[in-house]
């Protein structure tokens, strides 16, 4: 299942969303996932799992794109960003 993390600066202040894209493809998300990426001002995630959801992204949005490996790191700048995104 590819995840990626999101941040969005809309209220509640601080707001981060995880979401699960499913097993692949488009027909596998739910539309939850799908709106709350499309609303996202920045969205963090590895490197494919950003191109298997590139029809929900927009030129407005930052993406972070990262390694296979460094999920760690990615959940450090997505609680950052939902802060200073606030």
């Amino acid at each position: 299942m590819a995840t990626v993390a999101i941040a969005r600066r809309a209220h509640p202040a601080g707001h981060l969303t995880l979401v699960g894209l499913g097993p692949g493809g488009a027909g596998h998300r739910t539309p939850a996932a799908a709106t709350a990426v499309r609303h996202a001002d920045l969205v963090i995630g590895y490197g494919p799992y950003l191109d298997q959801c590139a029809d929900l992204l927009n030129p407005a949005q930052q993406q972070i794109r990262s390694p296979i490996g460094a999920e760690v790191e990615r959940v450090y700048r997505a609680a950052a960003a939902a802060e200073t995104l606030a």
